[in-house]
C-alpha cells in the first residue's frame, strides 16, 4: 500500500494546521501523530512541498537559526491550504495504519520516536 499525493498532501497540511514549521518538524510531527507508523521520507516532503506552494496551498519564508548557522525554511498554510485540507480530512483515514508501516518501513528514514 502505497502513500499517494493526497494523502501527503493532508499529512502536511495537518502539520502545518497548528502553526508553520520548517521540514524535519514536519516529518517528525507526522511520525509522532500516526505513532511511528509512518515517516515521510525526505525525497517525498520536498517535493511534496514543492508542488503545494505551486498550487498555493502553503506558502515560506526563511527565518530562524538553524543548528548549523544558517536560516530555515519555514513552511505555512495559505487560506486555500486550510479549504484543501477540510476537504481531504473528510475523504482520506487520518494516519497511515501498521499495515502500512509494515510495507513501507525498509524504505523509509529511521527517527527516533518524540
Amino acid at each position: 500500500m502505497a502513500i499517494s499525493s493526497g494523502q501527503n498532501t493532508y499529512l502536511i497540511l495537518d502539520s502545518l494546521n497548528d502553526g508553520s514549521k520548517y521540514g524535519l518538524e514536519i516529518i517528525e510531527y507526522i511520525s509522532k501523530k500516526s505513532g511511528g507508523n509512518y515517516i515521510m521520507k525526505k525525497p517525498s516532503l520536498y517535493s511534496s512541498l514543492t508542488r503545494m506552494e505551486k498550487k498555493g496551498l502553503i506558502s515560506s519564508s526563511f527565518w530562524g537559526e538553524s543548528e548549523l548557522g544558517g536560516k530555515r525554511h519555514y513552511y505555512s498554510i495559505t487560506s486555500t491550504g486550510k479549504k484543501e485540507y477540510e476537504s481531504l480530512k473528510k475523504n482520506l483515514r487520518t494516519y497511515p495504519s501498521n499495515q502500512t508501516k509494515k510495507k513501507l518501513n525498509q524504505s523509509s528514514i529511521p527517527l527516533k520516536k518524540l
